[in-house]
């Protein structure tokens, strides 16, 4: 499947949403631990469960499941990854 540029900028903004929204959160801990997430799939989410508040994660280029954060965390993401 080809992705206009469109559908790419698309991605990348509703991604850049969610990673500014994170960042925000009001009481977030200071950060703890920093993890790099590659590989795409469940990766992202399987950082997540693993992640304690106040942790980092940095997502690099990939294509991730849809994802659940319930917990204070500062996630960036790579321009190149898609929720």
């Amino acid at each position: 499947m080809k992705r206009t540029e469109a559908s790419r900028r698309s991605t990348f903004l509703r991604v850049a949403v969610v990673a500014i929204a994170l960042h925000v959160l009001p009481g977030s801990a200071p950060i703890r631990a920093q993890t790099v997430v590659t590989g795409g799939g469940t990766a992202l989410n399987q950082a997540i469960q693993a992640a304690r508040p106040g942790d980092h994660l940095i997502v690099r280029a990939g294509t991730y499941d849809p994802l659940r954060v319930d917990r204070g965390l500062r996630i960036d993401f790579d321009p190149l990854a898609i929720v």
